[in-house]
């Protein structure tokens, strides 16, 4: 959609509208030069499309760069504008950062039935920026309709996007025994009694099944009833499956021995009208890479980017000593060594892969320490920041946290942080197709040691 002509109040560009913008914020200074750059470019060649994506690497200023975009569009098209992130306690930090650069926003995340009605009311009639959280967006009945949408950390958008089409049955659920009945005659021969077999050993469970689209499609209909038979209205799968119901033969189904998940290959996000609708999609990313991870995660073919100057290279982001204990040391002595570790350090963040292993991180835990995990911080990071002798285990959270200085020295990075989901783990354990993940392996590793430097002086121990 073309921006309309400015009319006399109107910024003319977004580092205009930063310069009349009353910083409340003392610490807060003149925009960076390659904050300025990547405005100057956006405006110049990419204002008008309906995608562009912004590199900013950690502790450059990415979420100024963001807001600034999304209130200079809300401002020039009269039409709201949202500013979209993973988590809620994500999104209460970029409301708070906004209020410091005298961006004005209101904050909708949580139960819509909560939202205050001034602000839910002055944010979609376009008085002020929205900041809310993907999963508002990705929704059954989305109650946010931007015209803008700036996407913040885009990088780990595909577990959120997807999510919504995503229709996961975990192995004590009735559904999953049906399902797999459904199954038997696709899957190969003997894998549903391998599959409904109680007995297994872990090493005899096998690694996770695909069944296509072609071979789904016969059985679709027989395994709706099956599945709306077994689902209650109101469960997380309900949502997935009111969304897919029209639409499973054109999904593919991952199968597990502990759950199984039904869901197309790619988001279709061209039918999703919250996402689709938009005049304009911009992605923010630490790490965007070429490997079109990007489209891949937002169902898109084609997403121009505008990247980091080339200077920027010569920025660190804090210093990171990164050891290896399981590499050199027996495993007992490793996990000493850990615990000791740990010890010195008034608290740790440990991620882990995916929730299987949540336990697994927490025994790294020293006995007589406290053990926080994601429903402790869910709403903000201030019980891990003020607590001493605790670890935080989180899974799958390899970025959108920020621990600078002493809120955490020290992060342990529990196994290779693959197989977040069942279609990672087909693709890493049955196909082995380590490439089509590395780029998307590479940018959580880059990510989760970057939780605990924040800037150019900060310092952090990774294990």
């Amino acid at each position: 959609m073309p921006i309309p002509s400015r009319t006399e109040d109107v910024p003319r560009t977004p580092e205009e509208l930063y310069e009349r913008l009353t910083v409340k914020d003392s610490a807060i200074g003149a925009l960076w030069r390659h904050q300025s750059h990547a405005l100057e470019v956006y405006f110049e060649g990419h204002r008008d499309q309906p995608d562009v994506a912004l590199e900013f690497p950690t502790g450059s200023g990415k979420t100024l760069v963001g807001l600034l975009i999304a209130d200079w569009r809300r401002r020039t098209t009269g039409a709201s504008s949202a500013f979209v992130c993973p988590t809620k306690q994500l999104a209460a930090q970029a409301h708070e950062k906004a209020l410091g650069y005298g961006v004005p926003t209101v904050l909708l995340v949580g139960s819509s039935r909560g939202w205050n009605e001034a602000d839910r009311t002055r944010g979609l009639g376009a008085g002020a920026t929205i900041i809310t959280t993907y999963s508002h967006i990705f929704n059954v009945r989305p109650r946010i309709n931007a015209t803008t949408l700036v996407l913040d950390d885009a990088h780990a958008g595909e577990s959120y996007v997807s999510q919504h089409w995503s229709l996961r049955l975990s192995r004590t659920h009735p559904g999953y025994r049906a399902a797999v009945e459904m199954l038997k005659d696709v899957l190969e021969d003997g894998r549903a009694d391998a599959l409904l077999d109680d007995s297994l050993s872990p090493a005899a469970r096998g690694v996770p099944s695909f069944v296509g689209p072609a071979a789904l499609a016969p059985i679709a209909p027989s395994l709706v009833e099956v599945l709306e038979a077994t689902v209650d209205e109101g469960e997380d799968a309900s949502y997935a499956l009111f969304t897919l119901r029209d639409s499973l033969a054109a999904c593919a189904c991952y199968v597990a021995w502990n759950e199984l998940c039904i869901r197309p290959v790619v988001p279709p996000t061209k039918f999703h009208s919250a996402f689709a609708g938009a005049a304009q999609r911009v992605y923010l990313s630490a790490t965007l890479g070429d490997a079109g991870e990007l489209e891949r995660s937002f169902g898109l073919t084609r997403i121009p980017r505008i990247a980091m100057p080339a200077e920027w290279e010569r920025h660190g982001s804090g210093r990171r000593l990164v050891l290896l204990p399981g590499a050199g040391m027996p495993l007992a002595e490793a996990g000493a060594f850990v615990e000791t570790t740990i010890r010195e350090l008034p608290r740790a963040l440990i991620l882990v892969p995916s929730d299987a292993q949540l336990d697994d991180g927490a025994a790294f835990a020293p006995d007589d320490w406290d053990v926080l995990r994601r429903d402790d911080v869910d709403a903000a990071l201030e019980p891990f920041r003020s607590s001493s002798e605790s670890v935080l285990v989180l899974a799958n959270r390899y970025d959108g946290m920020d621990l600078p200085g002493d809120d955490c020295r020290l992060i342990l990075m529990f196994g290779l942080p693959s197989g977040t989901n069942l279609q990672e783990r087909f693709l890493f354990e049955t196909l082995h197709a380590d490439a089509a993940l590395r780029e998307r392996i590479r940018t959580r590793i880059v990510q989760g040691m970057g939780r605990a430097t924040r800037s150019r002086t900060d310092r952090a121990l990774v294990i």
